[in-house]
């Protein structure tokens, strides 16, 4: 036993020597659990979102403690801005529309003035005379070769599955390597803190890089690669980058040398010429954007990481919560209140270990703001928090293992909320069900009988444990009862007796785009371990449906059957024709109207059934489409409406213009082709706009 009140007049070797044989492992086996709890505790979603706040506020602090002293002027970036002044100029209107020997122009002035490099923070035209005419491809292509001074990059997109290119003429009048990715890095709350340089598992000859960095080895061309993505360090001055108006510095092209001194500003510089208007002025949150009410746009954003990159202004963060590094650093911040107080240690009555904590936020603060590195600050914080209560307040670990009800057992197969019902209502048991209107939801994973021929048994089975698992609370949470899993496929219905929801058809369509966002981030994961994403499409559809106890005595299945069951399974496999991910029917798109925003996409009849009906595509939730998003479906509908009224050729210009709004949208280039077909080859008199499915 150890005698607290005899100090040894030895050293911290023989206090230490003293204690009870068998403690220091208890000690360390203590801390290792803190850390691993925490850990996980920061490895969720909410808990990530308080790590983005807290680093925001570190940085906010950061900018009100160390004002920036340079001259913006002096910046080696120029944003030349497509603003409000020139979309007041009639042929310069429409961004995406207006032809591009405009550019050119702007470029080739800018090639005099001694620019370093041009940066067009957008995509060219896609096909060849989607904006531009002939000519202007042909002067592009010529005048690109005649350069001299400055480099030139462009955007791409990366999607799931494809990226986004510019027509060919454009690919061959540029160095392909100057080719680079416009996404920007959301976070969960929808913030820009991270520039990723590089794209995931990216095989492709174009399009690997992020543009930001291409922009910026135009002015460093010995630019080392980060090895990962870095976090932008905002200015968050107004002006931060100097702007210029387009339409100003278009103007003044025709006559260069008496508007030399103008552009004297741009020798020397990176010029990014990109979108600064009331169209996407605020598109993008950033940490500044609670302070000045306002986003950025994709180009000042780019400016910002470009200069991130040249002055190496990134921050450094300390390993993730989750990571081998990180577990070890907690558990090593857990050691010290627990060595260091009476129930483990040798120091009786030494307060040190309560003032651990803010020493250490304050370390992890100042490291942050004077030097760039950031800490995990929160996880460390809960670590020793923890392990001082656990340290003042337990004397010994237990293990207890929970005797399982009959209640947790059903658990595990059912909904948690209805096996509370049905423990609660036995006489729910019987066999039978009643007839009520419902939401029933399928979906299915696309290509996975392909998955399964290029993956072991054992990954496959892993993979969709992983995506069961994700997709599982999503529907449970918002009171859906999951009926099956069926290979790659997912059962479920809302609306059921057992668990009452009024708006049911509400409910299903926000956990079906709930789906789609968890399978995305599932995805991100997968791509980041490896392996191949996963794509879901889902069909849902409300109506009259007998739902109960369907089996045998001895083996239940509490499921729904009736013809708006079925119609749902079919509706799954119809998004494969019109490329959308989540489809439902007309009454659902009804009822739900005030929780999501849908469009119609076409009159269709499926197999088995003689009856037309009207299909919806469920875009979001209400209030989450962009104005480019909201454009686009408004201009889709109206040409479906023309369509339907064998009005082909407006009904065509309508589907192409909602095209540039929805770039690669699935159903307006379905659309698109079949107003041709029409146009070239007539419908019969008779024909009533319904597209009959052939194929379930």
């Amino acid at each position: 036993m150890l005698h607290l009140r005899r100090w040894p007049a030895r050293g911290l070797t023989g206090r230490f020597k003293n204690r009870e044989r068998g403690r220091l492992p208890l000690v360390v086996l203590a801390a290792f659990i803190i850390s691993l709890l925490v850990s996980l505790l920061f490895s969720s979603r909410p808990a990530e979102q308080v790590m983005d706040i807290t680093y925001d506020l570190l940085l906010q602090t950061r900018a009100r403690l160390l004002p920036r002293a340079d001259d913006p002027h002096d910046s080696p970036v120029v944003i030349i801005a497509i603003d409000d002044h020139t979309l007041a100029f009639a042929p310069l209107a429409v961004p995406e529309l207006f032809p591009h020997h405009y550019y050119l122009e702007v470029i080739k002035a800018l090639d005099r003035a001694g620019a370093k490099g041009v940066a067009l923070t957008r995509i060219l035209p896609r096909f060849r005379n989607d904006f531009s005419p002939p000519e202007d491809v042909r002067l592009w292509f010529d005048s690109l070769r005649k350069l001299h001074n400055l480099s030139l990059v462009s955007g791409v997109s990366w999607r799931p599955s494809q990226i986004v290119l510019p027509a060919t003429d454009y690919l061959l009048s540029m160095d392909p390597q100057s080719f680079g990715f416009l996404n920007l890095k959301r976070d969960d709350d929808v913030h820009v803190r991270r520039l990723p340089v590089r794209w995931p598992d990216c095989a492709s000859s174009v399009g690997c890089l992020s543009l930001s960095f291409l922009a910026a080895r135009a002015l460093r061309p010995d630019l080392p690669e980060p090895a990962g993505d870095i976090f932008i360090d905002f200015d968050p001055r107004p002006e931060a980058v100097p702007v210029a108006s387009f339409l100003d510095v278009y103007r003044r092209t025709a006559a260069f040398e008496a508007n030399a001194g103008f552009f004297k500003q741009f020798e020397g510089k990176l010029v990014l010429i990109g979108e600064l208007n009331f169209l996407n002025r605020g598109t993008w949150a950033t940490p500044f954007s609670g302070q000045t009410g306002d986003g950025d746009t994709t180009v000042e954003i780019t400016a910002q990481a470009v200069l991130s990159l040249l002055e190496q202004r990134d921050f450094l963060m300390l390993g993730q919560p989750w990571t081998f590094f990180s577990l070890l650093a907690l558990t090593g911040l857990a050691l010290f209140p627990l060595v260091l107080t009476r129930r483990y240690g040798p120091y009786p009555g030494l307060r040190l270990p309560a003032a651990i904590l803010p020493v250490y936020l304050a370390l992890a603060g100042a490291a942050f703001v004077a030097g760039r590195l950031y800490l995990p600050i929160l996880p460390g914080a809960l670590a020793l928090g923890l392990a001082q209560i656990f340290a003042f307040s337990l004397r010994s670990i237990e293990s207890r293992q929970a005797a399982r009800t009959s209640l947790t057992a059903l658990s595990l197969y059912v909904n948690p909320e209805l096996a509370e019902q049905i423990v609660s209502h036995p006489e729910s048991l019987a066999r039978g069900g009643q007839r009520r209107e419902m939401t029933v939801f399928f979906s299915d994973l696309v290509g996975f009988t392909t998955l399964a021929e290029h993956i072991s048994p054992e990954a496959l089975v892993a993979s969709l444990n992983r995506y069961f698992e994700t997709m599982e609370p999503i529907i449970s949470s918002s009171c859906g009862i999951l009926d099956k899993f069926g290979g790659d496929s997912i059962m479920a219905f809302w609306g059921a007796p057992l668990l009452e929801r009024p708006d049911h058809a509400a409910a299903a369509c926000l956990a079906a785009l709930e789906q789609q966002s968890a399978l995305a981030r599932l995805n991100g994961l997968l791509l980041a371990e490896g392996q191949m994403p996963l794509s879901a499409l889902m069909g849902l559809t409300t109506g009259p449906m007998v739902v109960g106890n369907i089996g045998a005595e001895t083996r239940l299945n509490y499921t729904v059957m009736g013809d708006a069951v079925n119609l749902a399974s079919r509706l799954v496999a119809v998004n494969k024709i019109y490329q959308t991910a989540i489809i439902v029917g007309e009454q659902t798109a009804r009822e739900a109207a005030g929780a999501v925003e849908c469009r119609s996409l076409d009159r269709i009849t499926v197999p088995g059934r003689s009856v037309s009906l009207t299909i919806f595509e469920v875009m979001g939730a209400r209030g989450g489409l962009n104005d480019q998003q909201q454009r686009g479906r408004d201009l889709f509908e109206a040409g479906l409406s023309l369509y339907f009224n064998r009005d082909f050729q407006k009904a065509l210009g309508l589907f192409e213009e909602a095209l540039a709004f929805i770039q690669g949208d699935g159903p307006a280039e379905l659309m698109s082709g079949r107003c041709r077909q029409y146009l070239m080859n007539p419908p019969a008199d008779d024909w009533d706009g319904v597209t009959k499915l052939a194929a379930k």
